[in-house]
């Protein structure tokens, strides 16, 4: 029997690769509730605002993926903070590691049980999608790295299904304005929040410098990454307003989704359930790469390397993590007064660590005596 390796490295994926990562990161779930929390089009300053801050943050990560430390892995981490606190942020990492997965998860299955399969038990989809993440995170990191390619083309197209939205007589060009708020709401901090929060993901490039062997060009890379989903936020938020004003936007639940099953195709009756169904590569990916991820986490808590792996290990971490959802699933998911606080952990989460790790590992480097820096 082979030995079971799911850190091995044979080859490295290069640049594209991590711009493909980062984009797809970037557009997994808060995106399609985002516009109703947004709502006025002068928001439009936020997402270009929260776009040049978090190109901010990939310049500090590049430092760290570019750094001699990032290049030895594990250790190097070891060699910057030590043995024992490298455990403890691994064990610290679980936490929003598990609740990234579990509102990815759990959003998209309650996706699917609302708008196909509404009779169908939300756990259904939760445990097809877990089990699919599962089968495909067992094929090792690289080749769950591979998948992106697939989750990137099956999905990029569907931002163009929202062009028809910006033409007459669909579009109501009055709710562009004004572009300058005189009394903007109090309340508009959440869709602040959201977006920052939906902008998350880079910072997990962290944990993949072996496999993408970044170099001086990686900024490159991930700056255009970076602005392609800028501007399919853009497009999406625009083509929203246009299409409910702002006022019904507020309450419109899951926008994005709602307003396609308005298009009329001659092949396909319901367009909205031939999105929700593409949508599942970059939902698959993004959940076997956290499956990778928290089983690692698990091994560096435990005192264990990664390069020893079993597979008793690896099902026993997917059975916890799959355990996990069903109870979020069935206790705080479908609580009323629980419902908005728990996507709101993984809100807060974040972005917290986009916006903390890269300065952390920006100040643990500058105490070590980086001269790049």
């Amino acid at each position: 029997m082979s030995a079971f390796t799911l850190f091995g490295k044979k080859e490295t994926l290069g640049n594209l690769y991590a711009g493909l990562l980062i984009n797809r990161l970037q557009m997994l779930y808060y995106f399609l509730i985002m516009p109703m929390y947004l709502a006025h089009f002068y928001m439009l300053w936020v997402i270009l605002g929260l776009g040049l801050l978090s190109q901010l943050m990939l310049w500090m990560l590049c430092k760290w993926l570019t750094s001699p430390w990032a290049t030895r892995g594990l250790e190097g981490f070891k060699e910057l903070f030590g043995p024992k606190t490298v455990r403890l942020l691994a064990a610290v990492g679980l936490i929003p590691l598990f609740l990234k997965t579990s509102v990815i998860v759990l959003g998209y299955s309650g996706i699917v049980h609302e708008y196909i399969f509404p009779v169908m038990n939300k756990t259904v989809p939760l445990i097809a999608i877990l089990l699919m993440s599962c089968y495909i995170a067992s094929h090792g990191m690289e080749r769950t790295l591979r998948f992106i390619v697939i989750a990137f083309f099956g999905t990029i197209w569907l931002t163009l299904c929202y062009l028809p939205f910006y033409f007459p007589p669909v579009a109501d060009y009055k709710q562009l304005y004004p572009l300058i708020p005189l009394h903007p709401p109090l309340d508009s901090w959440r869709g602040i929040v959201i977006c920052w929060s939906a902008l998350s993901g880079p910072e997990y490039l962290i944990f993949l410098v072996p496999w993408l062997k970044p170099d001086r060009k990686t900024i490159k890379h991930l700056t255009i990454a970076n602005l392609f989903t800028i501007l399919e936020y853009l497009l999406l938020f625009v083509a929203t307003v246009l299409y409910y004003g702002h006022e019904y936007l507020k309450t419109a639940g899951y926008p994005v989704i709602n307003m396609i099953s308005y298009l009329q195709s001659p092949i396909f009756e319901r367009i909205e359930i031939l999105l929700i169904s593409f949508f599942m590569f970059n939902v698959v990916f993004a959940v076997s790469l956290f499956l990778l991820m928290f089983y690692g986490a698990l091994q560096i808590t435990a005192g264990k390397t990664l390069e020893k792996n079993s597979r008793f290990g690896y099902l026993a971490s997917c059975f916890l993590m799959g355990t996990l959802l069903v109870i979020a699933n069935e206790k705080l998911w479908k609580a009323d007064t629980l419902q908005n606080l728990w996507p709101g952990f993984f809100m807060y989460s974040e972005a917290a660590t986009f916006l903390l790790v890269p300065i952390l590992l920006l100040i643990a480097m500058r105490r070590k005596g980086n001269t790049y820096i």
